[in-house]
């Protein structure tokens, strides 16, 4: 959220700014829908740890990010550390329904019956990719994925799909909508590349240099 929008921010403005965003969510996804809201002493833990690391500063009652993109970096590096241990928690499957963003989507909604949404490479819809290898999806908890598996029996016809258990729910936060086909925010789809590397990385390179630090400003 501090790298969403690089403003001063108080701990009420956090606690209201999930709330919202979670409301937002929720109107925007009429299904079973992720909650964002955290307590107010989680918040102040997490504040605390991001001014002992001195990633964030203090004016007066308010809080500063002042160099996002060294924060969004280090942040980058440690979700990769972790990202080989959370594909544990994913499967792979051939991908019947083409290349298409649109198609895609509109084959899953008649099987996924939770939210989800796309990251990586498809998600990263300003940056000029050559080809997308592989269509990574972000699933709830819960999901009955059991006719997502039944996808490997079919014929292969696109990239394969990544279907994922995230970490958290707050992969989904900020997520925008590309006609009805749901995407992570730009910064989120930042982390799966990153985390991904090779050809990936120099997308994640792009979305950074050219839409994310554009949203920045002088910050």
């Amino acid at each position: 959220m501090l790298l969403e929008e690089t403003r001063s921010w108080t701990l009420s403005d956090i606690a209201r700014e999930l709330s919202a965003e979670t409301e937002r969510f929720r109107n925007t996804a009429p299904k079973t829908a992720p909650d964002f809201q955290v307590s107010l002493g989680s918040i102040s833990k997490a504040i605390a740890s991001l001014e002992e690391q001195l990633w964030i500063r203090r004016r007066g009652t308010s809080l500063i990010v002042p160099e996002p993109q060294r924060l969004l970096q280090q942040w980058a590096e440690k979700y990769r550390e972790r990202y080989r241990w959370r594909l544990r928690s994913s499967f792979q499957t051939n991908n019947p329904f083409g290349r298409d963003l649109a198609q895609i989507n509109q084959a899953l909604e008649a099987i996924i019956t939770t939210p989800y949404a796309f990251s990586g490479a498809i998600a990263a819809a300003d940056a000029p990719f050559v080809d997308i290898d592989q269509v990574e999806v972000f699933i709830l908890a819960g999901s009955d994925d059991r006719k997502l598996r039944e996808l490997q029996n079919k014929p292969d016809v696109g990239p394969k799909f990544r279907f994922t258990y995230p970490y958290d729910e707050g992969v989904f936060m900020y997520s925008r909508c590309v006609g009805d086909a749901r995407l992570t925010s730009s910064i989120q789809a930042y982390l799966d590349l990153f985390a991904r590397g090779g050809r990936d990385f120099k997308q994640a390179e792009y979305l950074l240099e050219n839409v994310i630090q554009p949203r920045w400003g002088s910050t």
